[in-house]
């Protein structure tokens, strides 16, 4: 099993601002390293992050961008990607 400080999982979202807080309170109680990078038209307001484990980028980018984007600030071995 690949030990959590070793993983970083990448979300791309576009639109989808109910879900993306429900993500982000779940793993904001974890110690997983999470990126979104949301390419909606507004920007959300960051929510509680206490473990200083998430990574929250907005900009109006195609998918492709914000995926090459996420994956260049990953620094841990293994990427996952929830889509």
């Amino acid at each position: 099993m690949i030990p959590i400080d070793k993983i970083t999982i990448i979300c791309p979202t576009y639109e989808r601002h109910k879900q993306l807080k429900r993500s982000w309170e779940f793993y904001s109680k974890t110690k997983i390293k999470v990126i979104y990078f949301d390419g909606s038209k507004k920007k959300l307001e960051p929510f509680d992050n206490p473990n200083n484990n998430i990574t929250y980028l907005h900009e109006r980018k195609s998918y492709l961008e914000r995926l090459k984007a996420m994956i260049d600030l990953v620094k841990t071995p293994y990427i996952c990607l929830m889509d």
